[in-house]
């Protein structure tokens, strides 16, 4: 049998097999970066399928700094319900359960984002990166 299915530790990370399910965007959350039945059906499926491990993706980390519209958002406590569900959902499969945080600046692209920057500011930021050079 392949070392594909067979369990695996990182850390303190105990999957049962080695498929992974890398984060990525689905744009599916709510406004307010709340899941949606939607997003949640996506994670059950992949649990429910047998993937050892989901990492769940791009959840914003401060309210008003949103790259993209409707992605996942963990800025304060009225989160912790909805991750919690998730969580012993995918535990409820045996599945290994992470989550990607990131902290950016506002895409120039989504027209809703809050505190938009200027593009002559990314130049000057050093690399276009969101951050000031000293």
């Amino acid at each position: 049998m392949s070392v594909l299915f067979e369990e695996m530790e990182i850390g303190s990370l105990r999957a049962k097999n080695r498929l992974v399910r890398a984060a990525t965007y689905e744009a599916l959350a709510d406004d307010g970066g709340h899941m949606t039945p939607e997003l949640t059906a996506i994670y059950e499926e992949l649990a429910d399928g047998g993937v050892g491990t989901i990492i769940v993706g791009y959840a914003r980390v401060m309210r008003n700094e949103q790259p993209n519209p409707r992605m996942l958002g963990i800025y304060d406590d009225s989160f912790v319900p909805e991750f919690r569900a998730l969580t012993d959902m995918a535990h409820a499969h045996g599945t290994a359960i992470v989550s990607q945080i990131v902290y950016g600046p506002p895409s120039q692209a989504h027209p809703r984002a809050v505190g938009r920057r200027q593009p002559e500011d990314r130049h000057r930021a050093g690399g276009g990166h969101g951050c000031r050079s000293a």
